[in-house]
């Protein structure tokens, strides 16, 4: 029977049209030549710490490589929803933790540009993408991250300007 087939089947699950078509559920994880599973062991993040969001990985023993290892993991994990999963809303989640738990690290910055630069770009939504902006000018200021922040903050004016005339 062809996966086609299987389509057209009636009330037919897609684990029995997986089941049928001999593919197994996890299969259809994968991403292209790399699952979530395999990108989250290059983070070093198990799939259960994943379950809870943001909040679900474990904090490290409090020495500053395991900050900064941490950091990193969830900076990379916000990265993978975001270009991989397309969902950028826990992109946003993850994120915010690396600048709200993170902010001494050096992806703070970037993870707080990262926050503006969604919301204006891939979510559409102005009011927040400005607000987001003039975060990273506050919390980082005279940072080239700032100085990214605010000539974008200033486009977005012009645009929403131009658009509200």
């Amino acid at each position: 029977i062809s996966f086609a087939d299987t389509l057209m089947l009636p009330a037919v699950s897609i684990v029995d049209t997986l089941a049928v078509s001999e593919i197994s559920f996890a299969d259809t994880l994968m991403l292209p030549a790399v699952s979530i599973v395999d990108t989250l062991a290059l983070l070093e993040i198990s799939f259960a710490d994943t379950l809870d969001g943001p909040e679900g990985i474990l904090a490290g023993d409090g020495d500053e490589d395991d900050i900064s290892d941490l950091a990193l993991a969830r900076f990379r994990t916000a990265e993978l929803y975001l270009f991989k999963l397309d969902n950028p809303d826990l992109a946003i989640d993850y994120y915010t933790d690396v600048v709200s738990h993170h902010g001494e690290c050096a992806l703070a910055p970037k993870a707080a540009l990262a926050i503006a630069y969604v919301r204006d770009n891939i979510l559409d939504q102005p009011v927040l993408a400005s607000g987001a902006y003039r975060d990273v000018m506050v919390l980082f200021p005279g940072t080239e991250h700032a100085i990214v922040a605010e000539k974008a903050l200033a486009a977005l004016v012009e645009r929403e300007h131009i658009l509200q005339q």
